[in-house]
């Protein structure tokens, strides 16, 4: 929410003599100071939730809190690396302020977006498609390109919303829409900042909504036991059963087939089976009464094969709750200090406005839709886009490429929260457009 101003100072600095070295140190000094502040904050609230995040069930159970405690020097040299981040990016971002410094203080940094980025982002998606045609095996390849992609959404961001500002200038009708788009055409990085959050996780939900997973089984019955037997053995082992099971007083219907429910059997056996009805008291004993029916065998039903895939599918639905949840509370978190870092920003603009005799419903109407335009259509790409990324991941895996009313429902409950959260968190930043705009003096500049 600073940035702006501090290069603004930084500049003026620059303009009266400073030297880059010492705008450099000025500029790493106050990024360390801040960066540290914030990873201090983080680990602190890490560790606070560790108890809550210990309960979360995984693999059929909760966890204990030390389980999930990485150690602490992996912790300081996580907080380092956030530090040196936020230190590197600030340092990256002094270039204009020393090498065009009257540009900054003037406010007339170049903002179109080359055609260039559109390239890059064809580019990649051809590269994918290609090497998930020519290279099905290569699972490691296809997620390396996958994260690419990921990337090159972040490159085409900023040109796609300065195509969408010349389009809402060019057809604007009103004026709060007429400023919307110029907004967009004349600062596509920062309206970009403001609904790239959103963007990412609407391609994170798309993702998740073609990559699902489902823990039930094709075969085997509930109540029905199964024991695999060589061929042939089959008719004895089923009169054995037989036997068996009157002798503990169970009712049962002996049968065979060749589903695979029973393991071990190998391409010459056949599963004998015994359907037990009565419930799980009846069929517990009668498992009990098949023990050794096969020497190295144990009955099994349907159920008892598929539960490990029953726990990875309620731990995969667990995950993505999880990372949807956060990845949306980052995205309006993020959409919401951009709001009011572009108001704190754009002050000088909008005392202008105010002072011209604009209205301040005009320049808040103006600001919902330079929001609330970039995010309907980019979050609806980036949604297309996980989707099309995912497909050759779930057909790799042996899943279905197609969306079902599940995924469906996933991506509008995304969608509909992510886009109203957005939208609430930038109406937060209206009382500062009113301070800003009543503060405007005769001369903002």
């Amino acid at each position: 929410m600073s940035v702006f101003r501090r290069d603004e100072r930084q500049a003026a600095l620059r303009l009266i003599g400073a030297t880059p070295g010492r705008i450099a140190g000025m500029t790493a000094a106050e990024a360390a100071l801040t960066g540290a502040a914030g990873a201090l904050l983080g680990a602190a609230g890490y560790a606070l939730l560790l108890p809550a995040a210990a309960e979360v069930p995984v693999a059929g159970g909760s966890w204990y809190a030390a389980d999930l405690w990485v150690g602490l020097p992996v912790l300081l040299a996580v907080l380092a690396e956030v530090v040196a981040t936020v230190v590197v990016s600030a340092l990256v971002g002094l270039r204009q302020v020393v090498v065009g410094p009257l540009g900054v203080a003037r406010r007339s940094r170049p903002t179109r977006m080359s055609f260039v980025r559109a390239l890059v982002f064809v580019a990649v998606i051809l590269g994918y498609w290609w090497f998930t045609e020519h290279k099905e095996s290569e699972i490691n390849g296809v997620l390396g390109f996958f994260a690419v992609v990921f990337l090159a959404l972040s490159v085409i961001g900023p040109w796609a919303v300065g195509v969408l500002g010349r389009i809402v200038s060019a057809r604007a009708r009103r004026p709060a829409t007429l400023l919307a788009g110029r907004r967009l055409l004349d600062g596509p990085k920062s309206a970009w900042r403001t609904v790239s959050g959103l963007a990412l996780a609407g391609f994170v939900a798309g993702f998740f909504a073609l990559f699902s997973t489902a823990g039930g089984s094709p075969w085997g019955s509930p109540d029905t036991l199964a024991v695999a037997v060589p061929k042939s053995r089959v008719s004895v082992a089923q009169h054995e059963a037989r036997d068996r099971l009157e002798a503990a007083g169970i009712t049962a219907t002996v049968g065979s087939d060749t589903d695979w429910v029973a393991m071990g059997g190998g391409e010459n056996s056949v599963q004998v089976t015994a359907t037990v009805p009565g419930g799980a008291e009846n069929l517990d004993r009668a498992r009990t009464a098949l023990a050794s029916l096969v020497p190295g065998q144990y009955p099994l039903t349907g159920t008892d094969v598929r539960w490990s895939g029953t726990v990875f599918a309620q731990d995969f639905t667990t995950a993505t709750r999880i990372v949807l949840g956060i990845t949306f509370i980052t995205a309006i978190a993020s959409a919401g200090i951009t709001a009011a870092s572009s108001v704190l920003d754009r002050r000088p603009t909008y005392g202008l406005l105010r002072l011209a005799g604009t209205p301040l419903r005009i320049l808040d109407a103006a600001r919902r839709k330079e929001t609330l335009i970039p995010v309907a259509v980019l979050a609806g790409g980036s949604v297309l886009t996980g989707i099309f990324t995912t497909a050759p991941v779930t057909l790799a895996g042996g899943g279905s490429s197609s969306l079902d009313a599940g995924g469906i429902a996933l991506l509008a409950v995304c969608l509909g929260l992510g886009i109203a959260g957005v939208m609430g968190a930038s109406a937060l930043s209206r009382p500062l457009l009113r301070a800003v705009t009543e503060r405007a003096g005769p001369s903002p500049e």
